[in-house]
């Protein structure tokens, strides 16, 4: 926000919506009380996440699940102590509700101590080591999520795909150190380079937009059931080769020159 108003101002220019939404901004920035909640929160957030790292529900190892023996149990608790032992000496150091919060995390481990840091079982006097991790049943939570979010909202990144997959190509390029020391070596400016072609963008959109659309019959999600349904029932039946084209482009409700 500074910079935009920064660079206004040095082309005298004045934008009055960016002018007011900086004045709420800095009315929010500047507000001591929110100010205060905000060091609250950093603290405990820091707090929580340094045990999280200890408890290895973390995003650290990219939700890959380990082999349950890479853990030294021993090792975690005294870990864990010394974590909470910091923790109540800086809520003591800062005071006030520092200390309380504090208190309540260190009070929450204690209530669940034995379910949190369970020794291995031993069976017929082996121990058998299990996984002390959520990482699977993260990933696989996270699978399933992705896998609704295909389904349900295909269509709408599509659009999106579709609308700025030039761009997004010429974005991912950039990463690529062949891309930047074959294609890029004598690029001083990307943006004004590639300023020229925006009054093309329109245009190339479209056809990117056809290219991508293809001979495909679009079929509505709704539907999608009852199509496969009445696909398996066509393919099921007594009919002749010859009427199955025609059958199964009703089902679809193409034309029949498609």
């Amino acid at each position: 926000m500074r910079r935009l108003v920064s660079c206004n101002a040095s082309n005298n220019f004045v934008y009055k919506p960016l002018m007011e939404l900086y004045a709420c901004l800095r009315s929010v920035l500047d507000d001591s009380e929110v100010f205060h909640y905000y060091c609250i929160l950093e603290k405990i957030l820091q707090w929580l996440d340094e045990l999280c790292d200890n408890l290895r529900i973390t995003r650290k190892n990219n939700l890959k699940d380990s082999l349950p023996t890479d853990v030294d149990l021993d090792g975690v608790l005294t870990q864990i102590r010394k974590v909470l032992v910091e923790i109540r000496v800086e809520g003591r150091n800062l005071g006030g509700k520092y200390l309380r919060i504090a208190s309540a995390i260190s009070d929450a481990f204690k209530s669940h101590w034995d379910e949190l840091f369970v020794p291995d079982p031993i069976i017929d006097g082996k121990k058998v080591p299990f996984r002390r991790h959520n990482n699977g049943l993260k990933s696989s939570h996270r699978r399933i999520r992705k896998g609704i979010r295909e389904r349900t909202g295909k269509s709408e990144t599509n659009r999106e795909m579709e609308q700025f997959g030039d761009l997004l190509a010429i974005l991912t390029n950039l990463w690529n150190e062949v891309y930047q020391n074959e294609i890029l070596y004598d690029v001083g400016d990307l943006g004004c380079s590639l300023s020229i072609f925006v009054k093309d963008l329109p245009g190339l959109r479209k056809e990117y937009r056809e290219i991508r659309r293809g001979p495909t019959v679009p079929i509505a999600d709704m539907r999608r059931i009852d199509v496969l349904e009445s696909f398996v029932e066509v393919l099921e039946s007594d009919n002749q080769s010859s009427e199955l084209i025609s059958i199964l482009q009703s089902i679809l409700g193409a034309e029949a020159s498609a």
